[in-house]
C-alpha cells in the first residue's frame, strides 16, 4: 500500500478499529484512554503539541459505539511544514490505547507535501 500524502495545511483524517493481541475487535465500551503523538520522522520534532495527547472523544478524536475511532488532523496547526519549502516530510501518528484487558499502540505513516509558498493565497473569480 502507497503512503498516504497530504497537502500542507490540509485537514486528514485517519481511521481505523482496534483488536487485541487475538485479533478480536474492542469495543468501545471496554476502552478507556486513547492518546496520540504526531512527529515528523525526519527531525523527531513534535507536530502541535500532539504527545500522548487526550484523543478519546476529544481534540479531534472520535470513538464510535462499536469500536470504530477517527482522528482529524487539522490544516493549519497539525500539517505545517517544519523542513522549509517545498520539502516532503514523512510524518508518524502513533496510537496509543488502553483498555479493559490491555494496552496497544499502533501507527500511521503519511508524507506532508509542503507547497513552496503558502503566503500567497489568492482567490480567483468575482
Amino acid at each position: 500500500m502507497a503512503t498516504p500524502l497530504v497537502n500542507e495545511g490540509t485537514t486528514a483524517q485517519f481511521s481505523c478499529s482496534f483488536v487485541d493481541h487475538t485479533g478480536a475487535a474492542i469495543s468501545d465500551t471496554a476502552i478507556s484512554a486513547i492518546s496520540a503523538t504526531l512527529r515528523d520522522v525526519a527531525s523527531n520534532q513534535i507536530i502541535n503539541s500532539r504527545n500522548s495527547q487526550d484523543v478519546l472523544n476529544t481534540n479531534g478524536g472520535t470513538l464510535a459505539s462499536g469500536g470504530g475511532f477517527t482522528l482529524i488532523l487539522t490544516g493549519a496547526a497539525d500539517n505545517v511544514s517544519v523542513l522549509g519549502a517545498g520539502t516532503n516530510q514523512l510524518r508518524r501518528l502513533t496510537l496509543s490505547v488502553i483498555y479493559a484487558t490491555g494496552t496497544l499502540s499502533t501507527e500511521f505513516t503519511y508524507v506532508l507535501r509542503d507547497l513552496v509558498d503558502m503566503s500567497n493565497v489568492f482567490v480567483i473569480g468575482p
